[in-house]
Parts: C-alpha cells; sequence; structure tokens
C-alpha cells in the first residue's frame, strides 16, 4: 500500500530515522536547560566526535558498497528460502 508515493516500509524508515535524531537530541537539550551542572568538555571532545562520525559513515560506506555488489553480482544463497512444498502457514 502506498501512502501519497510512500510505501510502508519507507514511512517506517522515516519515521525510525525522526526518532533516532529526537533520542539523540533530547539529552542534549535537557541538560542545557539545568544549566552548569554537567562536566566541562575535554579540550579534544570535538575532534573525538567528528572522528567516532567519520567512523561511524565509514561503516555504513562499507556496508553499502557490500550490498551494492551483491545486488549487481546477483549473489543470493538459496539457504535462507523455503524448501519445496514446505508451507508456513500451518494447515
Amino acid at each position: 500500500m502506498r501512502l501519497s508515493g510512500v510505501s510502508r516500509r519507507g514511512a517506517r524508515g522515516w519515521s525510525a530515522a525522526v526518532g533516532g535524531v529526537l533520542a539523540f537530541a533530547l539529552p542534549a537539550v535537557a541538560s542545557a536547560a539545568e544549566g552548569g551542572r554537567g562536566l566541562a568538555l575535554p579540550d579534544d571532545a570535538s575532534r573525538v566526535m567528528l572522528v567516532t562520525a567519520l567512523t561511524v559513515v565509514a561503516v555504513f560506506l562499507v556496508a553499502i558498497l557490500g550490498r551494492l555488489y551483491q545486488i549487481r553480482r546477483t549473489l543470493h544463497w538459496r539457504f535462507q528460502d523455503p524448501d519445496e512444498g514446505d508451507h508456513a502457514g500451518g494447515d
């Protein structure tokens, strides 16, 4: 079923992304509202955060390249497919 050009799977993906961003931003918003009760950031905190973010992006890029390679080469292992005549419906 498509709702205004977006499939259910796509809508779930977008809602998960928005939920993740909100869950990520909520602690920062809550700590900013409380004032100076948190610890001061070290001098190299921004560099550590940048390296961490770049590492996460690099891991996702490797996963995307692997998936694209799998699709391009039509690498599909049939061991996960149901056996012929195997009915998962029960009856």
